[in-house]
């Protein structure tokens, strides 16, 4: 489907309700173009592309039966879902771009939740304290600097490093049913009571012998920032990235409160509250075809707060792009060597992402300590995607001597396939724009 997507908007530009905001310098004529300086030609071409990916992603046929509206009339595809921002960025300037429906009112700076992309923020966090020596990844849960606080179970047998590559064993609070009740109950759980959803669960396997997905290890993560800094983890974030960077549009849970300014949406269903498809990926169908697009509100809205050190964070393609970039590229916030170990791959990582990730298997080659790999079509992307309730995202750095960019692509419903698929698209119509 990608590869039909793309072809059929690089063959033609269409008219799309859509707008962009370009920010740049002068440049180099004979270096590659910025992506803040492409030509309007250019422009339509990623705008078209955007409106492609929104329609023809967010359409998604359900078996053989059409979907039908919720009046109960027949259709045989979703409306597009109403909203998807992207930005690009390298060395020279920021380019954004958005899709939406005509009355949405989206523009380029429209804050929307990260979901997991928070994970580079608190891995980053970790290692920089490894940097100052104020701990150390081979350091394990049951250290008497945070045993207490943790309170782990076999904890002697699990090291941080494990933790912030998802190979320590432990479960995912947000899949038990007590998160889910949490969540519906309008509750406000502090990270020790996450913790407690799966203190007690047996591990999914001994420390360090495979790879499984847990937003539970990030809870842990933060809870660590906190024991070692004696700060809140929002203001550790706050102090050694948010402001250093000036990324003035990215808000995290301990700030004063700021919503997001992209309404976040989902696939309601006649017959259930919400659709199958979720943060793990599936796609959104109704089991009774009636359904459709909806936004998404209370009690759905309170996982932004609760989890925290995994997910919290709410941001724009503007700071995205610059976040992922200093991240990646410089010494700005992690050193040469932490770069290297945030970067690389865990080989359990490999393996086990392919089985129990499958629809995202395509693109998502390797997981290191908070940082994916991505294998696309114009080449290896460092970065991390996000889902939650009503949005799914991706930010990813493309390293490449004077042809480095970054891009980030939030879509305002939860459906992790526009951030696999439409991001391996967006990237390759970005690149080549730049030459």
């Amino acid at each position: 489907m990608a590869a039909k997507l793309l072809g059929l908007t690089l063959a033609t530009t269409i008219a799309v309700a859509a707008c962009s905001t370009k920010i740049g310098t002068e440049s180099d004529p004979d270096q590659t173009p910025s992506v803040a300086q492409v030509s309007t030609e250019q422009s339509d071409r990623i705008e078209a592309q955007m409106a492609s990916l929104r329609e023809n992603l967010g359409n998604i046929p359900v078996g053989t039966e059409p979907l039908r509206d919720v009046e109960g009339s027949k259709i045989t595809k979703l409306t597009p879902y109403p909203g998807l921002l992207a930005g690009a960025r390298d060395a020279r300037g920021f380019s954004g771009y958005v899709s939406s429906s005509p009355d949405d009112g989206l523009a380029s700076g429209d804050i929307a939740l990260a979901g997991s992309q928070t994970k580079t923020f608190t891995a980053a966090a970790i290692l920089q304290l490894d940097q100052e020596g104020l701990l150390s990844i081979k350091d394990t849960l049951a250290d008497p600097t945070w045993a207490k606080t943790l309170r782990w179970p076999n904890g002697k047998n699990i090291t941080i490093e494990m933790v912030l590559s998802h190979t320590a064993g432990i479960p995912d609070f947000t899949a038990t049913k007590g998160f889910q009740k949490t969540v519906a109950n309008a509750a406000s759980p502090s990270p020790n009571d996450l913790l407690d959803l799966v203190r007690n669960e047996p591990a999914l396997f001994p420390p360090g012998e495979t790879w499984a997905y847990s937003n539970t290890d990030y809870i842990i993560a933060g809870l660590i920032i906190e024991q070692v800094t004696g700060n809140s983890y929002a203001s550790e974030l706050r102090s050694r990235f948010l402001d250093p960077l000036e990324l003035t549009q990215t808000y995290l849970f301990g700030d004063p409160k700021t919503d997001p300014t992209m309404i976040g949406y989902y696939l309601k269903c006649l017959d259930a509250q919400e659709s199958t498809g979720s943060g793990n990926g599936e796609k959104p169908e109704c089991k009774s075809g009636v359904g459709a697009w909806s936004p998404v509100t209370a009690p759905y809205t309170n996982s932004w707060p609760i989890i925290w050190a995994a997910g919290s964070i709410a941001s724009s393609t503007t700071d995205l792009t610059k976040w992922i970039t200093e991240l990646v590229s410089t010494d700005n916030v992690l050193d040469a060597e932490h770069r290297e170990m945030m970067q690389k791959p865990v080989p359990q990582s490999k393996s086990a992402i392919k089985q129990q990730h499958p629809q995202w298997a395509k693109f998502w080659t390797g997981y290191g300590l908070g940082m994916a790999t991505f294998e696309y079509d114009i080449g290896t992307g460092f970065g991390h995607p996000g889902n939650i309730e009503g949005y799914a995202s991706i930010s990813l750095y493309f390293p490449g001597d004077d042809n480095s960019f970054a891009m980030t692509l939030i879509a305002s419903q939860t459906h992790a396939d526009v951030a696999a698929e439409g991001g391996n698209d967006m990237a390759t119509v970005i690149k080549q724009n730049r030459g």
